[in-house]
Formats: structure tokens, C-alpha cells, sequence
């Protein structure tokens, strides 16, 4: 079998005779392959394996999925950012000593970018974020580390969910994890649509299995009938 994206061969542990679905390691395209087999056979209710980052949790009162932020990258920006804020450092203890006022005016960009950069690399390496669902309240918080995004929405005001394509001019496009090796955008948005219509996002910057595993779960929590969204990726 091979994968429908990026034409690479799927392993045999990728593939989910159950719920008819396989997941490309090159990729991480999870698709179905229900269309491969016979009329008959296509009536098991496909369901989206549960992504290896990805922990779910229930304790009765309380559901939640757990995802950590930390990943190969983080590592690399780790040892850029000691050399970046390294050299910054040094490059002021030149100036401070004597040194013209140019040199310390000309890196001021130079040194937000290096703070910028530290602190998310930093959350990237302590973060995780919590999709919780208690009290009929639905929840999605990012720490320890404070981060953008924190949402708290009654359950009984959405209707609907979808996952969507990240906008070409988020930060998503711009890290070195936004495209695959064909040149691909990969990052997916969970979102939801509300009793009034006003949309929210959930979650974003995520791997597309990772977002419909979200939105699978969520649709089982609540209740919801998923239906077709425009613009929508399923």
C-alpha cells in the first residue's frame, strides 16, 4: 500500500485493519483505505488512530487529552539560542566597556529576536498543552509557561467542530516543522463553530492526524454529529 500524499510505502504496523485507516511515517498522512475494498466491506465506522504525542485521559468527571510541546527541534534551537544569546552577550560586554554608542544601538533588533526566540524555545521544551473537558465546560490551557491561545467555552454552546488548513501568514508557516519533504503544508487548526456562528480556534500548529484525533474525541464527548464544513479538511 502506498501512501496517497507522498507515494511512500506504508508498514504493515501502520495500518489499522480495524477501522481501515494507515498512517505514513514520511508524511504523517493518516488516511482511509476503505475505497480499496469491496461494497460490502465498507460499512465499519472509520475511526482516526490515537497519535503517539498525543495521551487521553478520564477519570470519570474529568476528560482530557494531554499533548507535550518538547520535540527534536527544540534540541537544535536549544544550542542555537545558547550561541545566539552567546555572542550577543559578549558582543556588550565589548560595548559596555568603552566601546561607541553604535555598537550598542545596532543589535537592539538582533537582541528581540534572541529574547523572542529563548522564550520559545523554552516553552517548546516545558509546555504542554491540556484539552479539558469538566463541569460542561470545555478547556484548553498551554503552560507552565504562559502562551497565547488559553480558551474556556461553555460545552452546550458549540455545535459543531472542524479542522481547517493554518492561514498562510500564521507563525505555523514560517517555523522549519510547517512543511514536509515534498514542500507541504502539515500544519492543521481544530476549530469550533458556536450556537451563534462565531467560529473559535481551539488548537493550531497541529500535525493533521493529531487534529482529527482532537475532533473525533470532542464529537464523542459531546455528542455532536459531525457534518461538512466549507473549507473544511476531513
Amino acid at each position: 500500500m502506498l501512501c496517497p500524499r507522498c507515494r511512500s510505502l506504508i508498514d504493515a504496523c501502520d495500518v489499522n485493519l480495524d477501522h481501515l485507516v494507515a498512517k505514513c511515517r514520511h508524511c504523517h498522512e493518516v488516511f482511509s483505505f476503505a475505497d480499496q475494498l469491496p461494497a460490502s466491506d465498507r460499512s465499519v465506522k472509520l475511526r482516526v488512530p490515537q497519535p503517539e504525542r498525543l495521551r487521553v485521559e478520564d477519570d470519570g468527571e474529568r476528560r482530557r487529552i494531554v499533548q507535550r510541546w518538547f520535540g527534536p527541534m527544540f534540541i537544535f534551537l536549544g544550542f542555537f539560542c545558547v550561541a545566539w544569546d552567546g555572542f550577543l552577550f559578549f558582543w556588550y560586554s565589548k560595548a559596555l566597556d568603552g566601546g561607541p554608542w553604535i555598537m550598542i544601538v545596532f543589535p537592539i533588533a538582533h537582541v528581540a529576536a534572541g529574547i523572542g526566540l529563548t522564550y520559545y524555545t523554552l516553552a517548546g521544551l516545558m509546555n504542554r498543552t491540556v484539552l479539558e473537558l469538566y463541569d460542561g465546560r470545555l478547556e484548553v490551557r498551554h503552560g507552565p509557561l504562559p502562551w497565547a491561545g488559553n480558551r474556556r467555552l461553555e460545552a452546550a454552546d458549540i455545535q459543531q467542530l472542524y479542522c481547517d488548513e493554518a492561514s498562510p501568514w500564521s507563525i505555523a508557516y514560517t517555523t522549519i516543522t510547517a512543511w514536509n519533504s515534498h514542500g507541504r503544508i502539515t500544519e492543521v487548526n481544530l476549530n469550533a463553530v458556536l450556537n451563534d456562528e462565531h467560529q473559535v480556534k481551539l488548537l493550531g500548529r497541529l500535525e493533521r492526524g493529531q487534529a482529527l484525533f482532537y475532533k473525533q474525541e470532542l464529537e464523542e464527548w459531546l455528542a455532536i454529529e459531525p457534518r461538512v464544513v466549507p473549507g473544511a479538511i476531513s
